[in-house]
């Protein structure tokens, strides 16, 4: 349309830019090759551009030039009006900012730098772009913009766009953003910057990539993100951030790459889902809704930041601005799955495989193989309480605040109601996992399905029932360590002066049960089951059966309620006034304190009383069998069933043959 050139004393243009903004009409421009600025001006114009390096403004716009002739900078002027143009760039290296107006921009292949409505930009006198980014906040169309093959950047802008993204490599911001290169004093890029901008401005957009690299920062608005598959090409993955964020790949002496939310009040109710493996998501304020397909992905369920080696492999995801976001619904299918829902109470359903699921906040280590090494809970009192599901497999689940409903499928899963760390060996095996902060949590729920389980319930009073298998279960906090197979070692009570009044009850199988501090309620089914009312420590073989067993912190614990079934029980009631009762079989019991030592086989050889004066007045009941119960301290109620059974009113040791008979019995501190 109209325009004025501005040339020096030698003829070499200076400046073009639009005139008389009023009188122009749909233009028809085609481009075959060669280095080109284009100002489309006002209209619906209709611009295709072949090859070669080419600069596209859709609307009106001012560029300048380098003394050379090269293009330096290009803008949107007259802003806020403009035409419904269509762009198609079919190959070379591309910069188009399209304007106001809904437009419609394709491009097939090359190097392409998309901007949907107003903005500018800087080249370097190589022609590369140095700075993009959008203008006139607000303002633009609802634009559509298809990808081929290629490396893309799209800016969508204001408005509903609508992004899709073929096979290649693509970075897309759903709304107003920018990308900054920085360069060293020789002149080489050493940085690049990309970032959302005015994140409280922005549509609802449909973004869908099957490029097999994919960033994508949603932006302000409702967005749907989409990740896809095409058949014979490699599997999709995707970055994606629901809401505003930011990248930085700035770091010259690691080449880290980071990647972060920002705006945390600021976004909406996002839906993300993916087919690839390797994702990594974060959705964003609101209550998102994600869906990641099979693979091993790492989802946030809100805000966060993560940390990418030069190669793109996951090195770090921590929690950011945890005060803020929205009730997630977040589901993965089959795989090894790492979820950390974030603020809110959220729903999570992973699937089958290994999956890890923070119901809150946590920071995640993960080495330059691929392989997490530790993940802990962080902001310990912030968090809702959760719905989290997980299918068959050997899940690591830790609820965090509030009073979280857990569900864990088939398998050996590992449970902590509230908060902890769990750390992992080279081979991604779990070689510890602990309770922290155990004054904070909230009265959780959980279910196992059939499986070893290991429970830690976490402070305030827990319900926790698993179904069969042989389960080892922590009414309140603890501390577990396993071997380089896998195999449960060791497992304590902590922090006995917090706790709650559990309810645990397990299915048939070899359980050992603490109950903590508290007056607890447990409920073993039969099986072979070793019983705490409160605190204390087992230790295990490299074949899982128990080394020996005794308790702790004797003076810490309440009137607990212990009840087993049909087997060869052990019981350990703790402090306080205990009521036991023990179904049929060869029990041993005893009222109070006790320590007991196994065979390889797993095996009661020794047992004896600890802490003399420290107990209280016990209820004592068992069912036919022999039995051995040592009273322990204080006046206690003992009746046993039919057999040969032996009865110690106060403290006393016994040791016993490989069949559990005792040998030899006698009294201790009479």
């Amino acid at each position: 349309d109209n325009g004025k050139m501005t040339l020096d004393n030698s003829g070499v243009l200076l400046q073009v830019e639009s005139t008389a903004f009023s009188g122009g009409a749909g233009d028809i421009i085609n481009l075959t090759a060669g280095t080109n600025a284009i100002i489309g001006g006002a209209g619906n114009d209709q611009i295709t551009a072949t090859t070669g390096r080419n600069t596209v403004l859709g609307d009106d716009g001012l560029a300048t030039f380098y003394p050379n002739g090269d293009l330096q900078h290009i803008e949107s002027i007259n802003l806020g009006n403009g035409g419904n143009d269509t762009i198609s760039l079919q190959d070379g290296t591309n910069a188009v900012i399209a304007g106001a107006g809904a437009d419609s921009v394709t491009a097939t292949n090359g190097f392409n730098l998309i901007l949907g409505d107003e903005g500018e930009a800087d080249l370097y006198t190589d022609g590369s772009v140095d700075l993009i980014r959008t203008v006139n906040s607000g303002t633009g169309g609802s634009d559509t913009i298809q990808l081929g093959n290629g490396i893309n950047l799209v800016i969508a802008g204001a408005g509903n766009d609508t992004v899709t993204a073929g096979l290649g490599q693509a970075a897309i911001l759903g709304d107003e953003g920018q990308r900054i290169v920085t360069r060293n004093g020789s002149g080489n890029p050493v940085g690049l910057v990309i970032e959302t901008l005015n994140d409280t401005v922005g549509g609802h957009d449909s973004i869908t990539s099957s490029a097999a690299m994919t960033f994508v920062f949603g932006g302000a608005g409702a967005d749907s993100i989409t990740g896809t598959a095409v058949s014979g090409n490699p599997v999709p993955r995707l970055i994606a951030l629901g809401d505003g964020g930011h990248l930085d790949d700035s770091d010259p002496v690691s080449g880290e790459i980071h990647i972060n939310t920002k705006s945390p009040d600021t976004g909406g109710i996002d839906t993300i889902t993916l087919v690839g493996e390797n994702d990594v998501i974060f959705g964003g304020d609101a209550g998102d809704t994600i869906n990641a397909g099979e693979g091993h992905n790492f989802i946030v369920g809100d805000h966060g930041q993560a940390t990418f080696g030069s190669t793109l492999n996951l090195l770090r995801v921590t929690s950011t601005d945890v005060s803020s976001g929205g009730d997630d619904h977040i589901q993965s299918g089959a795989g090894n799955d790492t979820v950390v829902a974030g603020f809110g109470s959220d729903t999570v359903l992973a699937g089958n495989g290994n999956n890890i699921v923070v119901g809150d906040h946590a920071d995640a280590v993960i080495d330059a193989s691929g392989i997490l090494r530790s993940i802990t809970t962080t902001s310990s009192g912030v968090g809702s309480g959760d719905v989290i599901s997980t299918g068959s497999g050997r899940d690591i689940i830790v609820g965090g605040a509030g009073g979280d409903d857990v569900t864990a499928g088939e398998g050996n899963n590992i449970v902590i109601g509230d908060n902890g760390t769990a750390t992992f060996d080279v081979t991604g095996t779990l070689r510890d996992i602990v309770s922290q902060d155990d004054g904070i949590g909230g009265a959780d729920t959980v279910s196992a399905g059939s499986g070893n389980d290991v429970v830690l319930g976490g402070t305030t009073g827990d319900r926790i029932t698993l179904v069969g298998g042989s389960n080892v279960v922590l009414g309140d906090g603890g501390h577990a360590t396993f071997d380089a197979a896998g195999q449960l070692r060791s497992i304590n009570t902590l922090s006995p002066g917090f706790g709650g009044d559990d309810v645990i009850s397990t299915g048939n199988g070899d359980d050992v049960v603490l109950g903590g501090s508290g007056a607890d309620s447990i409920l073993a089914a039969n099986g072979r089951n070793t019983l705490f009312g409160d605190n204390g420590v087992a230790s295990f073989s490299g074949t899982g059966t128990l080394v020996d067993v005794y308790s702790t912190n004797v003076t810490a614990g309440s009137n607990d309620t212990i009840t087993a079934g049909t087997g060869n029980d052990l019981v350990i009631g703790g402090a306080a006034s205990d009521s036991i009762n023990a179904g049929t079989g060869n029990n041993i019991i005893t009222g109070d304190n006790g320590y007991g030592t196994f065979d390889a086989a797993g095996r009661i050889m020794m047992l004896m009383t600890l802490s003399s004066s420290t107990g209280g007045q016990d209820n004592v009941t068992t069912g036919n069998g022999n039995d051995l119960i040592l009273g322990g301290a204080s006046g206690d109620t003992i009746n046993s069933g039919d057999g040969g059974n032996l009865v110690l009113g106060d403290n006393g040791k016994a040791f016993f043959d490989a069949n559990a008979q005792w040998l030899d019995v006698f009294s201790l501190d009479p």
